[in-house]
């Protein structure tokens, strides 16, 4: 029974997240996450960090508790089958189910399992959870801006770890990113970011 697999192939959160190592010290990512990003370079997945941690690296002070990265994915069934594998080999697991105020609550072990889902449903965005640092991970697949046209205008930055460098969206792309959200869930933190980025632009002022 598919279903009933399904199910005993489900992990359930019993404790609320907690703070990641990168909270502690917010121009730092978690070993994790660095570990991650480089298996997905090296498969030729191009990260580009998107969303409120990208802020904080460029010097916001919003709080925030995940990672979302843009990854090419060329539309192709073996690309998202791919990135699937190195998220479950770098111990990522793909989450299931989400409470209200979207804390990870369930997340799938099992890599055949998840594998069949994935690729049944393709869908824009994924959400992935480390359960030894609790950390979650959206992954956005060429969307709703692909991944190669991101990089032409993203910026290297210093991760805070002996020279690692990370490719982080232009701040044009992060605001028009922003504006999507906030189109869509209306949320007074996206409104918050809006006006950080719009003083990262040259010509405006501080």
């Amino acid at each position: 029974n598919r279903a009933a697999g399904w199910r005993e192939s489900t992990k359930t959160l019993t404790e609320s997240p907690v703070l990641s190592e990168a909270t502690d010290a917010p121009d730092r990512l978690p070993s994790s996450v660095l570990n991650l990003v480089g298996r997905l370079t090296h498969g030729g997945f191009t990260p580009v960090l998107v969303g409120g941690y990208a802020l904080v690296l460029l010097g916001s002070r919003e709080m925030t508790f995940d990672f979302d990265f843009v990854v090419a994915t060329c539309g192709a069934p073996i690309g998202l089958q791919a990135v699937l594998r190195v998220l479950y080999e770098t111990d990522f697991r793909r989450v299931s189910k989400l409470d209200e105020h979207g804390d990870v609550t369930e997340y799938v072990e099992d890599l055949a399992e998840s594998e069949r889902n994935f690729l049944a449903h393709p869908p824009n965005v994924a959400f992935f959870w480390h359960p030894r640092d609790r950390i979650r991970v959206d992954i956005l697949l060429d969307f709703p801006i692909p991944a190669a046209e991101l990089v032409r205008a993203a910026e290297k930055i210093e991760t805070g770890q002996a020279g690692e460098t990370i490719l982080v969206a232009g701040v044009e792309h992060l605001k028009e990113l922003k504006r999507i959200a906030y189109n869509y869930r209306r949320s007074p933190k996206d409104l918050r970011d809006l006006e950080f980025l719009e003083r990262l632009t040259p010509g405006k002022e501080a």
